[in-house]
């Protein structure tokens, strides 16, 4: 199964389309498009028992997957790809490792304890890149900026409490260049008194949103200035998850969009989550398309010998329109239909992904 073909693929019970051709429908010589190369997956161990995390990838290319990449230490988060370089976020060692995409040997690890200072800098835990820095949230309450080229953290952004998932908003501006918001998502460390910040990245100015639907956010998808938060709501004393679900926040205004959501992504105008609350026995799983504001639930098939009981984390690919989703020991991999396609054995606890991409030439027939 070469999973890079994949092409023109309607998202689940097709509500919309996810990607449009890999390569121009003319046929046109020397047209560029983009290759899915696989998937980087953040295998965060197991901590408590004294098991370090890893780092696998799913290779598309050659149908296969590469465990133990490179040892990560204790419960690393996250994972992104800038460019030749991977940044791998290890929370337990407080440390990003910056490792080679094409050997994947480590080029450079930053300490951010040590460059941020000990109640800033510790426990690392997400990162997104935009233009030439890698931003990554600590749990010390800030948003470290990291220069893809010196690999170094150059700036930091005070926020609001255990910072965890980010995304970035883009906007025309009247000026000769847009306006570029970082939205992050504050969790309070789970104590109900989240909230979102906003860094204007032109400026540097730090604004917070607070609203008593935004108890314990997670993570965040943004288009343009309205964004799409995943909350996890509240325990109560019975130990039941409640008020988990996807927000959405714009012009500061909170409305709830998604009821019943504890895993969540995004591709282009839709939404997929999966409901697996504290105390339930079944995954649910929907996608919203908002262009036309619909809701769907759908249901994940063929895949009896290796079923979802537990996701841990579930993501689409904005390329093929594949979804991935992870469990403990494995991904498993559908197409947009909820239609499984194959299984990959990676690390302990799989917790972050990220897509590696390539731009290639068609050639013509």
């Amino acid at each position: 199964m070469m999973l890079k073909k994949l092409s023109n693929i309607a998202l689940l019970m097709g509500a919309v389309l996810l990607t449009g051709c890999l390569k121009s429908e003319s046929n046109n010589n020397n047209q560029k498009y983009v290759v899915t190369e696989g998937a980087y997956i953040v295998n965060a161990g197991d901590p408590d028992n004294g098991k370090d995390g890893s780092l696998s990838f799913i290779d598309y290319d050659n149908d296969k997957v590469v465990n133990n990449i490179y040892p990560i230490g204790s419960n690393p988060s996250d994972v992104v790809v800038y460019g030749n370089k991977i940044y791998v976020v290890g929370c337990g060692t407080n440390t990003i490792y910056v490792l080679n995409k094409k050997t994947h040997t480590l080029i450079d690890h930053i300490n951010t304890i040590d460059e941020m200072g000990e109640d800033a800098g510790f426990e690392p835990r997400y990162a997104t890149v935009y233009g030439n820095n890698v931003y990554v949230s600590t749990h010390g309450g800030y948003v470290a900026v990291i220069d893809t080229t010196s690999l170094t953290i150059t700036n930091k952004y005070k926020v609001g409490s255990y910072p965890e998932g980010m995304g970035i908003g883009t906007v025309e501006s009247s000026s000769s260049s847009n306006e570029v918001t970082l939205y992050v998502a504050n969790s309070d460390n789970g104590n109900g008194n989240g909230s979102i910040s906003k860094i204007n990245l032109s400026t540097g100015s730090v604004s917070e949103i607070k609203n008593e639907l935004i108890k314990n956010p997670q993570s965040i998808v943004v288009g343009g200035n309205t964004a799409y938060v995943l909350d996890a709501g509240t325990i109560d004393g019975d130990g039941k998850q409640k008020n988990a679900g996807v927000y959405k926040v714009a012009d500061n205004n909170v409305s709830l969009l998604i009821e019943n959501a504890t895993g969540m992504s995004a591709a282009n105008s839709s939404i997929v989550t999966y409901n697996y609350p504290k105390g339930s026995s079944r995954v649910e799983y929907k996608v919203y398309n908002l262009y036309y504001n619909s809701l769907n639930t759908f249901s994940l098939s063929g895949d009896s010998k290796k079923p979802i009981s537990n996701p841990t984390f579930i993501c689409v690919d904005n390329n093929t329109g594949y979804l991935l989703i992870g469990t403990s020991g494995y991904v498993n991999i559908y197409d947009s239909y909820g239609n499984f396609k194959e299984s990959f054995d990676v690390g302990e606890n799989p917790v972050g992904i990220c897509y590696s991409y390539r731009i290639e030439t068609y050639k013509g027939n």
